[in-house]
């Protein structure tokens, strides 16, 4: 039976240029809760995020649709202001990564 752990997908910081973070082995979990906590917004700018999973971490990356459970949101909306959101993702494969876009400014 697979068990839960808590792990970061990209450590908190300041975003001001569109990226990506590394890939994180999930190893046996196939189900993500993923929490988007905004600190800080300078300027005006939005923050978009995309989660993508691959079998082995290195190709093969694919877009992970959200479940629209009612413990999560559909998606994460694009964010302009401080503020949580979660969201769940179902079916991953073994590694997982985020990738972000600014547009705008800063976030």
């Amino acid at each position: 039976m697979a068990s839960s752990a808590a792990v970061s997908l990209l450590a908190s910081s300041a975003r001001t240029t569109t990226g990506s973070g590394a890939a994180v082995d999930l190893v046996e979990k196939t189900t993500c809760v993923l929490y988007l906590d905004v600190t800080a917004v300078t300027g005006t700018g939005t923050l978009t995020i995309t989660v993508q999973t691959s079998p082995n971490g290195t190709s093969g990356w694919t877009t992970v649709s959200p479940s629209a459970g009612s413990s999560g949101s559909t998606v994460f909306t694009a964010a302009s202001a401080i503020g949580l959101q979660k969201v769940t993702f179902p079916d991953c494969s073994q590694y997982i990564q985020t990738s972000w876009a600014i547009a705008g400014g800063a976030t």
